[in-house]
């Protein structure tokens, strides 16, 4: 890790590996479900599990109404 990288840059240095990985799936799960990025960002580690859950059930409950009403 001699160079900058996105733990170092946003200050996940002193993180566990835990939120470290939190993190990563957020902005995973933001990128693919194209839900974006936006005002209001998730910033602390309840936030970013809150918003984990909160995109699998929205992707859930679309995919349900897609397949059963289209």
């Amino acid at each position: 890790m001699d160079y900058p990288n996105w733990i170092s840059n946003l200050n996940f240095d002193n993180n566990s590996e835990f939120d470290i990985y939190v993190a990563s799936v957020y902005f995973n799960w933001t990128t693919i479900f194209t839900i974006g990025y936006g005002d209001i960002l998730a910033i602390n580690l309840y936030e970013r599990v809150y918003n984990i859950l909160l995109m699998t059930v929205g992707v859930c409950v679309y995919s349900f109404c897609s397949y059963f009403f289209i």
